[in-house]
């Protein structure tokens, strides 16, 4: 049973972390107070999803 939940938490973390490079990738598009803004907006998807997941 730890194994499975092991697994799931790792994988909810590649998740996470692929989807900040991602994020971070698309930052550099952005100007100044837009990136502050798009990284608050992705902190907060991610927590809110963190926060269903458990």
């Amino acid at each position: 049973m730890l194994r499975v939940y092991s697994f799931f938490i790792l994988n909810l973390v590649l998740i996470i972390f692929c989807y900040n490079i991602y994020a971070i990738r698309n930052m550099f598009k952005l100007n100044n107070n837009e990136k502050i803004e798009y990284l608050e907006d992705k902190g907060l998807k991610i927590i809110q999803a963190w926060d269903s997941y458990l």
